[in-house]
């Protein structure tokens, strides 16, 4: 369990090295705290399979490398955010974007979620600018309740404001509640 105690700004500091941080496995409360200017080629965490939950992410810049990227993670992987926000831009040369996480799978949930900022590829062709979107690029099972995402999201496929793309086995559950 790692809690926050503090705002951290990480104006000056080459986050670039910092993060991701590998895998959330337990739960990271932000407590209602803040980490901005984060200056990054990915987001918060590769994977998460816990949960983070009570966290701000302003002013984020993420320049993105990978194919999968999420301020918060790139795979929700039956894990759990809620009470969060990111707020800046995701600027990338194709892939799956989300603005709270790139992909999900399994059982994963995001409650009470914001997004507000811009997610754009730079990349004009649909094999690899796909799926872009202010919470989740691209859904193999999750839950989005009560969330919304405020921006432009530009791609040559599947641009949304909540999901970029419900997809994957039917008996994993997609599910949009009280967004907009």
């Amino acid at each position: 369990y790692y809690k926050l105690g503090a705002d951290i700004a990480l104006v000056g500091i080459n986050t670039t090295t910092m993060f991701p941080i590998a895998t959330c496995a337990g739960t990271f409360d932000g407590s209602g705290y803040v980490i901005s200017d984060m200056n990054a080629l990915t987001g918060m965490f590769t994977t998460v399979t816990g949960t983070i939950k009570n966290l701000g992410l302003n002013g984020i810049n993420i320049r993105p490398t990978g194919n999968t990227i999420g301020a918060f993670t790139g795979t929700l992987a039956g894990g759990t955010i809620q009470n969060c926000y990111a707020e800046g831009d995701i600027i990338g040369s194709g892939g799956t974007y989300g603005g709270i996480a790139g992909t999900t799978t399994g059982t994963a949930k995001i409650s009470g979620c914001y997004y507000n900022g811009n997610i754009t590829t730079t990349n004009t062709t649909a094999t690899t600018a796909k799926n872009i979107a202010g919470i989740v690029g691209f859904s193999n099972g999750v839950i989005v309740s009560n969330c919304f995402s405020i921006g432009t999201f530009s791609a040559v496929d599947a641009p949304a404001g909540i999901v970029g793309c419900l997809g994957g086995a039917t008996a994993v559950p997609n599910n949009i509640e009280n967004c907009y």
